[in-house]
């Protein structure tokens, strides 16, 4: 997904869980626990100035949870609450954040295009093609299961999984890469193909030939995905600043 798609489903997503948070009186740091339908997102754009953050002990920044993403100063981060796992990691200028609620957490680069996020989700479109098909619910809850899931996409060329470590927890990697041609699919604006949707409105729109490192790991029980754009081109080997980002990632099991 490019990143002003991403900025403007975050958008949606984190009005539309206040909306929800202050209807049935949950909090919002409980994933799964608030029923939403998610509202047309609103136009937005990433602000035009640093936005002052506040730091934890040690001099960590707080991914700031918000309606759209805000330019992250060189530093080291981290996203919590109301993303269910902490996640600690260093990023160099030019980058874009934002926790995007309990399912979500995007970072971006603008130019060159470049994505990391963090994301939690239990289904996946039936076709990336044909969206309005619907999603399918995954046969179980493991890393496998998503992992194949995403290998039977029609028309994705998935590479064989990998087994990886990142953060301190094991998963499995695939790089996924979309057609060149999106000729005959349903229409998406500024993309081809969508993977999938985030229980908050949140998608995840590959353009016809773009690639992505999808990362699946169990976290203490919950499947936790790293969706990764950036590669170098005709590889899947990320660019050297994207990988030390993700060198950086340390992830703790509790927000």
């Amino acid at each position: 997904m490019t990143p002003v798609l991403r900025i403007a489903a975050s958008a949606a997503a984190v009005v539309a869980l206040v909306a929800a948070v202050a209807a049935v009186g949950l909090h919002p740091s409980e994933p799964g626990s608030v029923v939403n339908t998610p509202s047309p997102a609103p136009t937005a754009t990433p602000s035009a100035g640093p936005t002052p953050l506040p730091s934890l002990a040690g001099g960590s920044l707080l991914i700031p949870v918000r309606e759209g993403s805000v330019p992250l100063t060189a530093g080291t981060y981290v996203a919590a609450t109301p993303f269910p796992k902490k996640i600690t990691l260093t990023l160099p200028d030019g980058w874009y954040g934002n926790v995007g609620g309990p399912y979500a957490v995007f970072l971006s680069r603008v130019r060159p295009t470049a994505e990391v996020d963090f994301v939690i989700l239990n289904e996946v479109y039936s076709d990336p093609c044909h969206f309005d098909r619907g999603q399918n619910p995954l046969h179980g809850p493991g890393v496998d299961d998503l992992v194949a899931a995403l290998a039977s996409l029609p028309g994705m060329t998935v590479t064989p999984p990998v087994d990886v470590t990142v953060g301190g927890y094991r998963g499995k990697q695939v790089t996924m890469t979309a057609p060149a041609q999106a000729d005959g699919c349903t229409p998406l604006p500024g993309a081809g193909f969508r993977i999938w949707q985030l229980p908050l409105g949140a998608t995840n729109d590959m353009q016809p030939g773009d690639s992505q490192q999808v990362t699946v790991l169990d976290v203490n029980g919950t499947r936790v995905i790293l969706d990764v754009s950036g590669l170098q081109n005709g590889t899947t080997t990320l660019i050297p600043e994207v990988q030390a980002i993700v060198d950086s990632i340390r992830i703790e099991p509790g927000s």
